[in-house]
């Protein structure tokens, strides 16, 4: 039976029939709470066995990863400059190939990696030679036996995954110093694109994202797991150009999407960001939290 991962509620209609990987499972909305979410779960090992990845590329190639996600990589790093000292204690969870991680490590940051997926995980800890956790702080049956707090917990594109939220939450106070900082990344449900583009509706829904945030469904669920000062901050990752090719020709760029444009584009792909913003219609959230003890 159906239950909304964040109210518990069992009454929902249907807002889109099928993902893009899976035409049995569907995307529903809470009568409730307003969540949006799948109405299955996936297989219990789909996050452990990188099943995302590997049904999109064959072959993983970490260099070619590696200057895929070079625009996220220095914008998240420039993003987390602004919040966090290098001496505070800082974990990132889901870690993905460890790119960010990695980045920080070299400009002397206090930080450990969390990555669920074993061939992620291994990768990582074979090139840094730094162990890697593997906590599931999805687990009821968590229990944090390091001791070991953290004055910043970030996660990138990371929570929309998660299938407990709530319990996820409750882990992560347990590792979280008082007063400390949760910075979370998630796509933006409220995304301009969304609205404009059926093509870029059907591919957005996929299995191994369990809920779809806006600023108030994710403000819920952190009000409720006992976090506060929590604000928004909007971003478009991006450009004009992946905008435009989605309206005009309708498919995505997998391989290389279009973070940015040329030099004499510039100024119509600034305007386009900033209005995207200042509405709230970007394709990206950033909420900023405090753990209240």
């Amino acid at each position: 039976m159906f239950e909304c991962i964040i109210c518990g509620n069992n009454n929902y209609k249907i807002v889109h029939k099928g993902l893009r990987d899976n035409s049995l499972i569907n995307v529903v909305k809470c009568n409730r709470c307003s969540h949006v979410q799948l109405n299955q779960f996936p297989q219990s090992d789909f996050y452990k066995d990188n099943l995302q990845i590997k049904r999109i590329y064959s072959d993983i190639n970490i260099e070619k990863f590696r200057v895929k996600s070079k625009f996220d990589t220095d914008r998240r790093y420039n993003f987390i400059q602004q919040y966090v000292e290098s001496n505070e204690s800082i974990l990132e969870v889901g870690i993905g190939y460890g790119f960010l991680l990695e980045k920080m490590l070299e400009n002397k940051y206090n930080i450990d990696g969390l990555e669920v997926a074993l061939d992620k995980k291994e990768n990582v800890e074979l090139r840094l030679k730094k162990e890697i956790l593997d906590w599931d702080l999805s687990s009821e049956e968590f229990c944090n036996s390091v001791g070991k707090k953290y004055d910043c917990i970030m996660m990138f594109q990371v929570f929309e995954h998660i299938l407990k939220p709530d319990v996820f939450l409750s882990n992560l106070r347990q590792i979280i110093s008082e007063e400390g900082t949760v910075i979370i990344e998630v796509p933006n449900f409220d995304d301009n694109t969304l609205k404009i583009s059926e093509e870029y509706l059907d591919f957005y829904y996929q299995e191994a994202h369990q809920s779809y945030f806006n600023f108030q469904t994710l403000k819920k669920i952190l009000e409720k797991s006992r976090f506060y000062k929590i604000k928004a901050i909007y971003q478009q990752r991006h450009s004009i150009q992946n905008f435009m090719n989605w309206y005009i020709n309708g498919n995505p760029q997998i391989d290389y999407p279009s973070y940015t444009v040329e030099d004499k584009l510039e100024w119509i792909d600034d305007y386009y960001r900033r209005k995207l913003c200042d509405d709230g219609s970007s394709d990206t959230l950033i909420v900023i939290a405090k753990a209240k003890f």
